[in-house]
């Protein structure tokens, strides 16, 4: 939906009763209310116009076929157990913004035949940090005990202060159970507050809460980052706002809950067939009924990119390459990830008998097993040359243990 009627000074206004819905689906407007300084609104205005300018002079962005990889560092900030949730469900959350970001969700299929030919894979991917700010090793995500309140954000960021927003994409996890379940913060925040929170019962997908239990808020709230409105415009129903995208349907309000695959729905904004965009990820559906990005959406993110974050264009933070092997924390490490073909293994001292290497995709699926990789010291390749490009799984199993690592194709 694109209108050029109104002056945006704000992303992700959130127009919602608390006494109608259960939850808070998105507070990057609250965020924004309670914690921007005077003048935010100003820097705000200020960026989108470089924005739609690097749009106008792009127009076909959209249709761009270069993968962006973008690197990821999780902040997990925690009480007590039941918020100190396992890097296994941040690996899920992961894979999830790839999936979705990729065109390669598995309920991508569920869009409509209308809305397919401009949807699909925005060419973004999302990789773990392997280097932090310092130059040395990092797993990609780190750990934050604390007794202070979680839900109060700047608690969060004083506990975890983020990471530089032109290298990294920061991603907090934070023990709150309020009713809200993430936020994103506005464009042009402080390097310290910049990047996605995401509340601990709602992040990847083992334990989370349904029905926000696929890791579409994060899919969501990463959106808002690279520069995404709420998909209905923010102007309460008038049919005049903009989420400046233009292969989006003018939409009058946000949309809840579920239905099923190629369901119509329409409003007075658009009130025949196709009708809104539900299932957009800039709506507020229930994550079962979110699988898609348009085109314009596209071009909107990479033109965000390109103005407000342009180091995510270079950065090579994600690769381990030319590390000192004594920093690679005594796990088994695969490297360069994103790779182009050849993927070399690292094994710790003490676990170099590799008996077999497993394969496997995104979606689980076995695609190779060798037996007894032929290893040079601590190392062996994996030549994922013919493989299409996407996340792989790959088990390593010694005599001692079992270990499981991810490498990005690309």
């Amino acid at each position: 939906m694109k209108k050029f009627t109104l002056p945006l000074l704000l992303l992700g206004v959130t127009a919602i009763a608390y006494a109608q819905q259960p939850v808070l689906r998105c507070s990057t407007t609250e965020f924004m209310h309670n914690h921007a300084d005077a003048n935010a609104p100003v820097r705000h205005a200020e960026t989108q116009r470089r924005i739609l300018q690097w749009l106008e002079q792009h127009p076909d962005a959209g249709n761009t076929r270069t993968t962006i990889y973008i690197p990821v560092i999780f902040h997990v900030v925690y009480n007590n157990t039941q918020g100190n949730v396992p890097s296994t469900r941040l690996i899920e959350q992961l894979d999830v913004l790839n999936e979705d970001f990729g065109g390669y969700n598995s309920d991508y299929a569920n869009t409509p035949a209308v809305w397919q030919p401009i949807s699909g894979n925005t060419d973004i991917q999302f990789c773990l940090a392997h280097v932090d700010p310092q130059g040395n090793w990092t797993n990609g995500y780190q750990y934050y005990q604390t007794s202070a309140n979680l839900c109060n954000s700047s608690t969060i960021f004083s506990t975890a202060p983020g990471w530089n927003p032109n290298n990294y994409l920061n991603i907090w996890v934070a023990q709150c159970s309020s009713g809200i379940l993430g936020f994103a913060s506005p464009l042009g925040s402080p390097p310290t507050q910049d990047g996605v929170v995401i509340m601990h019962e709602y992040v990847g997908k083992t334990g989370a809460v349904a029905p926000y239990n696929l890791g579409r808020t994060g899919t969501h709230e990463v959106g808002h980052w690279l520069g995404l409105a709420h998909i209905w415009g923010n102007d309460g129903g008038a049919c005049s706002g903009s989420d400046n995208v233009a292969d989006t349907p003018n939409q009058a309000d946000n949309t809840f809950n579920c239905r099923p695959p190629n369901t119509v729905l329409t409003d007075a904004c658009s009130p025949a067939a196709p009708g809104i965009m539900w299932m957009n990820y800039m709506d507020y559906s229930d994550d079962a009924c979110m699988y898609m990005f348009t085109q314009g959406q596209k071009a909107l993110m990479l033109a965000t990119i390109n103005t407000v974050r342009p180091g995510l264009l270079t950065s090579t933070v994600c690769q381990v390459t030319g590390m000192r092997e004594n920093d690679l924390s005594g796990q088994p490490q695969a490297f360069p990830s994103p790779t182009q073909g050849l993927l070399t293994v690292w094994m710790p001292d003490g676990q170099t008998e590799v008996k077999y290497v497993r394969i496997y995709n995104t979606t689980g699926a076995l695609m190779e097993v060798i037996a007894a990789p032929s290893t040079s010291g601590n190392r062996f390749e994996l030549d994922l040359t013919t493989y299409p490009a996407g996340l792989y799984l790959i088990a390593i199993e010694t005599p001692e243990t079992r270990f499981m690592l991810r490498a990005m194709r690309n």
